[in-house]
């Protein structure tokens, strides 16, 4: 068995809103220290929920949070804390609250949750 955390990124249109949009997933395997970012690929849903937003720029914003998690930022796997990490993002982006569940080794947690969440 495996512990996962995992935090939904939401997009708020207006951030005093309770209106948002789930535009992506952080995994993150506690058990082996590996970490996951995914996100939308079809931006038209997005635009359909913000039809003034700068679609080019948040694929570029969204492509970088992937990087960050997933390359050279958190090289050092026993101490990225998600927690920690998610409570940077506020105003139009915002994290959701940490969940945490166990999973089989052999599950595709990432691919499960991302298919109900995007």
């Amino acid at each position: 068995m495996s512990q996962i955390e995992y935090s939904a990124l939401n997009y708020f249109h207006l951030p005093m809103s309770d209106e948002c949009l789930c535009l992506g997933l952080l995994f993150h395997n506690i058990t082996t220290g590996q970490r996951d970012f995914r996100y939308i690929s079809n931006f038209k849903r997005f635009q359909a929920f913000d039809d003034e937003a700068d679609v080019n720029f948040v694929r570029a914003y969204l492509r970088g949070i992937k990087e960050d998690i997933e390359d050279s930022a958190f090289n050092d796997n026993k101490t990225f804390d998600l927690q920690s990490y998610i409570k940077v993002y506020a105003n139009e982006f915002r994290f959701s609250t940490v969940k945490k569940l166990s999973v089989e080794e052999n599950e595709d947690y990432a691919e499960n949750l991302t298919q109900i969440y995007l």
